[in-house]
């Protein structure tokens, strides 16, 4: 499964309250759509890597991404913004 799949598919389970049964916060579509526009943009930076999309209980994305060399956790929620801060 391709990695914009996979956001769609945590988005499509967990985007109602208590998701979990514990009281989940939702993931909102504006969080996927953050998420999924990070790896759009960064398309080369997923590859050769494995990458897992992890759905967080405050309705954060993580996308978790391992290499031989390092490994990178990404949180997504609604706020989050590509470019540079200023």
């Amino acid at each position: 499964m391709d990695i914009e799949a996979e956001i769609l598919s945590v988005y499509a389970d967990c985007s109602i309250e208590n998701w979990d049964g514990y009281d989940a916060s939702a993931i909102t579509k504006k969080t996927m759509e953050n998420a999924k526009s990070f790896v759009i943009n960064f398309p080369e930076f997923f590859k050769d890597r494995t990458v897992a999309v992890i759905p967080e209980n405050n309705g954060d994305i993580v996308i978790e991404i391992y290499s031989a060399h390092s490994d990178l956790v990404l949180h997504f929620n609604f706020c989050f913004h590509i470019g540079r801060h200023n």
